[in-house]
């Protein structure tokens, strides 16, 4: 069976005579409405272009052209209606709503520029009662530890001793970044930007890469010449082949992000538990990058 994300085109590059695409936006979306009574849920799936005109980039660094989104929301509506639960168990849910909202649908309802966005809005029907009380106590629970994690991440990244901060390397997380260096250093990743890249990351791993980018001063990774720069910036700080590596060993095994840790939490019913899980991957993250680091 294909996935959703394997019925879209992914486009990121701009093609010759288009239309010059407004600013770019990261987001995410998450449910909007729900129904207790009868296990209904409602929310976006997708959105192309924010209600103020801005195209929505994922942190993969993906966009979704209107156009692409709309064909593949007909073709999940016609063949995948029915929902399961963590890519596993199906039979859980069931498609009840599917809208696509295009500017030239919103235009013939009536429905005035600016109001929403250009998305794919869904409604699930779920079935099995205890899927539906995991979806509450997510929104209830896990939901408000990514907020406030967010919150606490989002105060790091963007303040200093000397109060409100646009420069990254100026931040309280800049300045814990230099702290842990010293044990970062071994497994080849001893330097302050990877260390705040790497703490940027427990809010999504997607973002260590961009913020390595914004931390050694590179405006457009994206582009080619953008890429070049990082890489020469890289090179010039020692950073190699093999510390490349490392980086994607640690990444891949270190703290998860907070919404899985906010899952743990919820899952176990211990706080304990899920710092233990965190600490457990972090140094089986740190061993196999000095494994690595040591040897080659």
């Amino acid at each position: 069976m294909q996935k959703f994300s394997e019925l879209i085109k992914k486009s990121t590059e701009d093609g010759a005579g288009k239309k010059k695409k407004p600013a770019v936006q990261k987001g995410r979306f998450k449910i909007a409405k729900s129904d207790d009574d009868k296990m209904l849920a409602f929310g976006w799936a997708n959105v192309s272009i924010t209600a103020n005109g801005e195209l929505i980039e994922d942190y993969q660094e993906d966009i979704i052209e209107p156009e692409e989104l709309e064909s593949a929301a007909y073709k999940f509506a016609e063949l995948y209606r029915e929902g399961g639960e963590m890519h596993e168990r199906g039979g859980v849910a069931y498609l009840i709503e599917s809208v696509v909202f295009t500017e030239e649908k919103m235009a013939a309802m009536g429905i005035p520029e600016g109001t929403l966005p250009v998305g794919w809005w869904i409604g699930f029907q779920v079935t099995d009662a205890d899927v539906w009380e995991k979806v509450k106590d997510y929104l209830t629970k896990a939901g408000t530890v990514i907020f406030l994690a967010s919150i606490a991440m989002w105060l790091l990244l963007n303040f200093g001793i000397h109060g409100y901060t646009n420069e990254m390397s100026e931040s309280f997380g800049a300045a814990i970044g230099h702290f842990i260096v010293p044990v970062l250093k071994p497994i080849g990743l001893g330097y302050w930007q990877i260390a705040v890249a790497l703490i940027a990351g427990i809010s999504a791993k997607e973002v260590v890469v961009s913020s390595c980018a914004v931390l050694f001063g590179i405006a457009n990774v994206n582009s080619a010449a953008g890429m070049g720069a990082l890489h020469q910036a890289l090179g010039a700080a020692g950073f190699g082949m093999v510390n490349a590596y490392c980086l994607m060993i640690f990444c891949l095994l270190y703290i998860p992000c907070f919404a899985t840790l906010a899952t743990i939490r919820k899952e176990s019913g211990s706080i304990k538990f899920m710092f233990l899980a965190a600490g457990f991957q972090l140094v089986m993250a740190w061993l196999a990058s000095f494994v690595v680091f040591q040897i080659f």
